[in-house]
């Protein structure tokens, strides 16, 4: 039961930082340069 869990915790960590990073790093960005596509 515990693996489950820790399974579904890991998940969601890794899941939250692949989805916070680019967030950020698009943050960043002027609105210029991210409509540009360069």
């Amino acid at each position: 039961m515990w693996a489950s869990a820790a399974g579904i915790g890991c998940t969601l960590v890794i899941g939250m930082i692949a989805g916070l990073y680019p967030a950020v790093r698009a943050s960043r960005l002027s609105p210029t340069e991210a409509l540009s596509g360069s």
